[in-house]
């Protein structure tokens, strides 16, 4: 059989055996129209088909298949509870933030049954994500929430830490904004956002990092020196 053809009945046939409802995310009319039907319903309850579900419409940034999911009852499906997270899973609201998926997200949040400071098991927070991936809504929808910005995951670094080393400058600028946070905190190795910022050759964040914040600059030679060091190693 050629190889062509062989890859494509694969994906015919696992398309064939996923559950209908599971298959219907994307066609709102469709899946609205199985949701209400009481044999796909009691699936959402002791399966992990409402999980999949969900997780595939916010991958989508599917607001109306999302809405029609968490509008359910608890005790129909119990969204919050991720059924593999001793898997090290990670929870709807952390895939919306790591995706920014703004709209989604304030969806979930605006239920008022998560906790938006709540940590996966890697201990990063929405904010955490939401920072490192450079979605600035919603990294300011938790600032306005009250959400602390200085937050430590099991690494010892913060939001700002990784918006630094990713360079997202506007969600640093957002993150520098809130009084009292600590620019210049340390993780686990002793590295700072400036750190990550300069290693990471960020150089707007850098500037930013200089006027905005109060930072340790004997650090930024080590951190060119680091830089040179891994470019050499790279492929």
């Amino acid at each position: 059989m050629d190889p062509f053809e062989a890859n494509y009945r694969a994906v015919v046939e696992k398309h064939l055996n996923e559950p209908p409802l599971y298959r219907s995310v994307g066609n709102n009319a469709v899946f609205r129209s199985l949701l209400q039907q009481p044999k796909y319903r009691a699936q959402l309850k002791n399966t992990v088909i409402g999980h999949d579900c969900l997780n595939r419409a916010i991958i989508q940034g599917n607001k109306e298949s999302v809405k029609a999911l968490v509008d359910l009852p608890l005790s129909e499906f119990d969204w919050i509870s991720h059924p593999v997270a001793s898997l090290k899973a990670m929870g709807h609201l952390h895939t919306a933030a790591r995706l920014g998926r703004f709209d989604v997200f304030k969806i979930l949040a605006d239920t008022g049954n998560v906790d938006l400071g709540g940590r996966d098991p890697f201990g990063m927070t929405p904010l955490h994500h939401a920072s490192e991936t450079g979605s600035k809504a919603i990294v300011e929808y938790l600032l306005d929430g009250g959400i602390k910005p200085d937050v430590k995951d099991v690494k010892g670094r913060t939001p700002l830490s990784y918006a630094a080393e990713k360079g997202n400058s506007d969600v640093v600028k957002a993150l520098l904004y809130v009084e009292g946070v600590d620019s210049d905190s340390k993780d686990l190795r002793g590295k700072s956002p400036f750190y990550y910022a300069v290693l990471s050759g960020k150089d707007e964040t850098v500037g930013i990092l200089k006027l905005l914040g109060s930072v340790d600059h004997s650090v930024e030679a080590k951190a060119k020196v680091d830089r040179m060091i891994y470019d050499s190693q790279r492929p």
